[in-house]
């Protein structure tokens, strides 16, 4: 089954690269034949560490915090699953415990898109450099999601699943109906959200990430 992808690959417009990406750099993407591309949105497919989200690139923010220091490893938490408090611009399509226990996959991306796209149109319709939730916001959604977890028979002791990490912490599925997640990022607040001006988002230090060697 293809949905057009093979099409929009012909087209004159599109190059398919193969080699391998070996970091990202100011201006794209550099692969590990040495050639550099442009890009002004770098989508990443990051693989299967159901716990171990975006593993194994590395990911700095805000004042050089690592992204999987802060996560503690495998206990990855992020605002409404789309971004995560300190990594401006970094949005998660698929990101922590954004599984639903049933329902539709296209349900769920909508959502997900459903809050990205809003934010983007924030930021170029107001010439914003960059956006991030608040620490507040950020913390107490994750708060209220384990409580609610917790409750969930995905966290009956008795059980072993691939859903929680190493320390028993539900950080892959979310404890709400599809309806009322999709109705908690329709109406997400964007005081949830601290936007920086483009000369405040030069003057901090950059979000950057590489890849290990080889890596694709």
């Amino acid at each position: 089954m293809d949905n057009g992808w093979y099409d929009a690959i012909k087209k004159p417009n599109v190059e398919l690269i193969t080699d391998a990406v070996a970091a990202v750099t100011p201006d794209g993407v550099l692969t590990t034949a040495g050639e550099e591309y442009p890009a002004d949105v770098i989508a990443l497919c990051t693989g299967f560490h159901t716990n171990r989200y975006l593993q194994p690139i590395e990911f700095h923010g805000r004042g050089g915090v690592r992204l999987h220091d802060m996560w503690d490893d495998d206990s990855a938490t992020a605002y409404l699953g789309v971004m995560t408090k300190h990594f401006p611009n970094l949005f998660f399509m698929y990101g922590p415990a954004t599984n639903a226990g049933g329902g539709s996959f296209l349900s769920l991306a909508d959502s997900w898109l459903q809050c990205i796209t809003r934010l983007i149109r924030e930021l170029v319709d107001n010439g914003h450099g960059s956006v991030e939730p608040t620490a507040r916001a950020h913390d107490d959604y994750n708060r209220r999601m384990d409580e609610a977890n917790a409750k969930m028979v995905w966290s009956h002791p008795g059980m072993g699943t691939y859903v929680r990490n190493s320390r028993g912490r539900v950080t892959v599925n979310m404890p709400w109906r599809m309806v009322d997640y999709w109705h908690m990022t329709a109406k997400m607040p964007l005081e949830d959200f601290e936007f920086f001006g483009r000369r405040d988002h030069q003057s901090q230090r950059p979000l950057t990430r590489t890849w290990p060697r080889g890596g694709s």
